[in-house]
C-alpha cells in the first residue's frame, strides 16, 4: 500500500488502527515517501501507531486556530447568521426589518399581547381564538429561505420572545455542544443553551429591532417568573379557577401559602387548604377555609376601594377594548391584502 501522505487519515485514530490492523492481518506492506513498513514487525508497528498519534494531536492547534478566527469575525459581527422571519438582509448586505408589512405587524402585535398577557401560552390562546397565523422561516435546503405561516404553538411563541435578535442584538454562541444526550446514529452531538451572561458575543443594537434590549430582559425574567417556585420566590403565572385569591392567600396560623381544591358534587366549590405540616411532616392539615365567603368580602372591599374611580376605569376598559378591536382589524386587513395580491398574482 502506497501513502504518499496518510496524515488525513491518521487524524481519526480509529480508521488509523483499524487499517493498520487489516494490514497486519494479510501482510500488507505500508510504503511512503521515505521508507517501507510492515505492520507485523513490532518497530515497524511501533512507529506507525507513533505517527497515527502525532497526526491526531494535530487537530488540537487546528481547531484552536479556526475557532479563534471565527470567534475575531463573530467579534465584530462579520458571520452571516440565518436570521428569523422578522428579518431580512438588504441588497448592500445590512439587516433590517422584513419588507412584508404583515409580517412585521404580526411580531409587533405578538409583542405588544404578551406584555399585557404576560404568559407565552395565553398569547398563544389569544393568537389561536384570533385565527392567526405566525410567520417562520424553515431553514431547510440552501438559501435563501422563505418566510412561511404555520398556526400558534407555545413553541413558536417562545421561539420568538428568546431570540435576541427581534431586540437588535447580534449574538454568537447562543447555544453549545455537549456529549450529554446524544441520539444514537447522528454524528454530531446534542446542543445545550447557553445563559445570557455567558454568551461569547452579544451585539447591541447591532440593526433595528422590535424591542429594545431593556424589554427583552424584562420579558426573559418574565417567563422565568412564571415557573411555580414559591420557594424560589416565583409566584408563576396566575391559572384558571373560580377562587379569587387561588396562589396568593396566606394562612394565618402558620403563615405559609395556600393551596385550593373543589369540593361539591361538581367541584364548584372552591376551598382554600393550607397542608403544608401533611405534605412534609405527614400531619393534619392546618386549616381549611371555603373561599366563596372570603372572595365575597374581598371583593366588596376592593369594589369600594374604586367606587370613587369607577367612570374613569370603564373608559380606560372601553378605551383598551377600541384599541384591540382595532389591532385585530389591521391584522386581519394585512390579510385579507395578501389574499388579493396572491389572487392577481396567480390571475396574471
Amino acid at each position: 500500500m502506497l501513502s504518499l501522505d496518510a496524515s488525513r487519515l491518521a487524524r481519526n485514530n480509529h480508521d488509523w488502527h483499524q487499517l493498520l490492523e487489516l494490514c497486519s492481518l494479510f501482510g500488507v506492506l505500508i510504503a511512503d515517501g521515505e521508507r517501507v513498513y510492515d505492520p507485523c514487525a513490532y518497530h515497524d508497528r511501533l512507529l506507525l501507531d507513533l505517527s497515527g498519534i502525532m497526526s491526531e494531536s494535530e487537530l488540537h492547534p487546528i481547531k484552536l486556530r479556526l475557532h479563534q478566527g471565527e470567534r475575531q469575525k463573530a467579534a465584530r459581527g462579520d458571520p452571516r447568521l440565518p436570521l428569523p422571519a422578522g428579518l431580512a438582509y438588504a441588497r448592500d448586505g445590512r439587516i433590517g426589518f422584513n419588507p412584508d408589512e404583515e409580517v412585521q405587524a404580526r411580531l409587533f402585535y405578538l409583542f405588544a399581547k404578551f406584555c399585557e398577557l404576560r404568559s407565552a401560552k395565553a398569547v398563544m390562546r389569544h393568537i389561536q381564538e384570533a385565527n392567526l397565523l405566525l410567520p417562520v422561516r424553515p431553514l431547510n435546503g440552501p438559501s435563501p429561505h422563505d418566510v412561511m405561516w404555520r398556526p400558534a404553538s407555545n413553541a413558536r411563541i417562545l421561539q420568538v420572545l428568546k431570540n435576541p435578535a427581534y431586540a437588535g442584538a447580534y449574538v454568537y454562541g447562543r447555544r453549545r455542544r455537549t456529549a450529554i444526550g446524544r441520539r444514537s446514529g447522528l454524528q454530531r452531538g446534542a446542543t445545550e443553551a447557553v445563559a445570557i451572561q455567558d454568551w461569547p458575543v452579544c451585539l447591541k443594537d447591532a440593526f433595528p429591532g422590535y424591542i429594545d434590549w431593556e424589554e427583552f430582559m424584562a420579558n426573559q425574567q418574565r417567563l422565568a417568573d412564571n415557573l411555580n417556585r414559591y420557594e424560589a420566590d416565583r409566584h408563576g403565572v396566575p391559572r384558571r379557577g373560580n377562587a379569587l385569591l387561588q396562589g396568593v392567600a396566606i394562612c394565618s396560623r402558620c403563615s405559609r401559602r395556600m393551596g385550593l381544591r373543589y369540593s361539591g358534587p361538581h367541584g364548584s366549590y372552591p376551598v382554600y387548604v393550607c397542608r403544608a405540616d401533611q405534605d412534609r411532616h405527614g400531619g393534619q392539615r392546618c386549616q381549611e377555609v371555603r373561599a366563596l365567603c372570603v372572595d365575597a368580602a374581598v371583593e366588596s372591599l376592593l369594589l369600594e376601594a374604586l367606587t370613587p374611580d369607577r367612570l374613569a376605569l370603564a373608559m380606560a376598559a372601553l378605551s383598551e377594548l377600541e384599541n384591540e378591536a382595532r389591532a385585530l382589524e389591521h391584522q386581519w386587513s394585512l390579510k385579507r391584502e395578501r389574499a388579493r395580491y396572491e389572487a392577481e398574482r396567480a390571475r396574471r
